[in-house]
């Protein structure tokens, strides 16, 4: 495997992310707890393999991707790429909080803090896909 597949594999991860999180949340309104639970690990899990490959790619990679569009496309690409640089750094502490909470069995805490850092998470997950489509 090439270091270059790594962006591919990265935007996969992030759909897999996604999907489980949809998934989890649904689970949850189902009232179906254990299963909540497994899908959210393997969110979690899917996520923590994306911010590994994530990271050994920037630090092992000199390739610089830019988009190469203008006008409001470019405009609208760089408000995507801000905030979701930003809510993705923001976001784990919450997600920490969360599963801390989740394993000790404190339930209130877990869903009163869960309710926003799962939009976050959502939204970081969604948006990292949709840079990786824009640059291609």
């Amino acid at each position: 495997m090439s270091i270059t597949t790594l962006p591919l594999i990265n935007a996969c991860l992030n759909s897999l992310s996604f999907i489980l999180l949809l998934w989890g949340r649904i689970e949850i309104a189902r009232g179906y707890r254990e299963r909540h639970r497994k899908i959210m690990i393997a969110a979690l899990t899917s996520s923590a393999v994306f911010l590994s490959c994530y990271l050994y790619y920037h630090f092992n990679t000199q390739i610089i991707t830019r988009y190469q569009g203008e006008g409001i496309g470019r405009m609208l690409y760089y408000a995507m790429l801000i905030s979701h640089i930003i809510l993705a750094i923001a976001m784990l502490p919450g997600i920490f909080y969360i599963v801390f909470q989740a394993f000790k069995g404190n339930f209130a805490k877990h869903k009163k803090f869960a309710s926003l850092v799962w939009w976050v998470w959502s939204y970081v997950s969604l948006t990292g896909v949709l840079v990786y489509l824009t640059l291609q």
